[in-house]
């Protein structure tokens, strides 16, 4: 995801592209390709100073300053700039206020989910640690559909649909899980045990 400085053309040359921190997850989270072309986006000067001051804090491990530079950047775009409200949401889990990371995550989610589409699995993820089961399933099914090549993330779906007690569900993002590892050429016995036991729950399930 590119953005660049609005300097004009008297002042320092152009600020170069960014690249928003990777979120914590396995390798292959690389999205599906789209067709819509994105466009790059801009901060003035300022903003653009205080989205790299709280990026420095962030890596230096000072979340406090590192929240209070995107909280400035935020103000300063009407209250909302994707890349600093999602990684400001980070932060924001790490030190357990996670219904202020839920508050960012989903105005990321309902405004650019399609161009960010990790925010979806940190929503299933906060949704599922509060109880909400439905929200974390619809949060995870996104997800799925947006990284299909990483069965990571299919994992996380069987798990919720289990606690949902839609062992049919669990059983079928299973299925399709270890399908992927397979063709990873990974040859693991415990998703097939899993497989050969939410298949027993399917069986149990008075028709």
């Amino acid at each position: 995801v590119l953005f660049r400085s609005t300097r004009n053309s008297n002042s320092r040359p152009a600020t170069p592209a960014i690249t928003p921190p990777v979120p914590e997850r396995p390798a292959k989270t690389k999205a599906a390709p789209s067709t819509i072309k994105i466009k790059p986006l801009s901060l003035d000067p300022v903003s653009f100073g205080f989205l790299q001051k709280a990026r420095t804090a962030s890596e230096r491990g000072n979340a406090l300053e590192a929240i209070a530079n995107y909280q400035r950047v935020i103000s300063r775009q009407s209250g909302y700039f994707a890349p600093a409200n999602l990684e400001m949401s980070y932060l924001l889990i790490g030190l357990k206020r996670n219904d202020e990371a839920l508050a960012s995550l989903l105005e990321v989610a309902n405004r650019d989910g399609s161009r960010y589409p990790i925010t979806h699995y940190h929503l299933g993820r906060l949704y599922e640690g509060k109880g909400d089961f439905k929200s974390a399933e619809i949060s995870y099914a996104h997800t799925v559909a947006a990284y299909s090549g990483n069965s990571q993330f299919l994992l996380d779906l069987s798990r919720v649909r289990e606690k949902l007690g839609d062992f049919k569900g669990a059983l079928e993002a299973m299925e399709q899980y270890v399908v992927l590892v397979k063709n990873d050429g990974q040859d693991l016995v415990w998703p097939e045990q899993r497989v050969a036991t939410l298949r027993q729950k399917v069986a149990a399930v008075p028709k």
